[in-house]
């Protein structure tokens, strides 16, 4: 077992760091830890989710990004399915969730039910997990009372949570990356 606010993140980042082939989760939504990016969109009204520059976000300060970046620097396959909550980036901006796809994660969004509120991260094709009740935000991690446990070596169970994410993410759809010219990308999939 592991808990927030003591030691989700390091937890997860060292699960994350330990994958020698993939990464899989399963979380509602990804928000940054850099307060001037925007985590939500909470006004009727907008048109699309402040996010920051590729500048800005190459610098994240949410361990679990860098950590996924290196994985697939690696030569791990990152697969993340997520909820769309139907908000493009706004111009100039990019959120992590394209960040992650423009160098190489495979970002679907979730259709099988209504809503994906599931905290699941399993490596090199299921043969370790956590499950957790920590979203991938600031103050899930830092924050709140949560709890997670880790599970390797129950191959039945693995295997039944393993076979639920396939299921999944056979059905949800990709998320589109947005057009950045040369020199952005060059920052955007920078492998330092």
């Amino acid at each position: 077992p592991f808990f927030a606010p003591e030691h989700a993140a390091d937890t997860l980042t060292e699960l994350i760091q330990s994958a020698n082939t993939s990464v899989d989760i399963m979380t509602p939504s990804v928000s940054s830890w850099i307060s001037a990016c925007g985590a939500y969109v909470d006004d009727d009204a907008a048109t699309c989710a402040p996010g920051c520059t590729p500048q800005q976000q190459q610098q994240e300060t949410f361990p679990l990004f860098p950590a996924l970046l290196n994985a697939m620097h690696r030569g791990c396959a990152v697969r993340l399915i997520t909820n769309d909550y139907g908000y493009a980036d706004c111009p100039g901006t990019i959120s992590m969730l394209q960040y992650l796809a423009l160098n190489g994660a495979s970002v679907r969004f979730f259709t099988t039910t209504t809503f994906v509120h599931a905290k699941y991260i399993a490596i090199d094709n299921g043969t370790k997990a956590a499950v957790s009740s920590i979203n991938w935000s600031k103050t899930s991690m830092t924050k709140n009372r949560e709890a997670g446990a880790l599970i390797s070596g129950n191959e039945a169970l693995l295997g039944y949570m393993q076979a639920v994410f396939e299921a999944d993410f056979t059905q949800a759809y990709d998320l589109v990356p947005s057009d950045w010219s040369a020199e952005e990308l060059s920052i955007i999939t920078d492998p330092t």
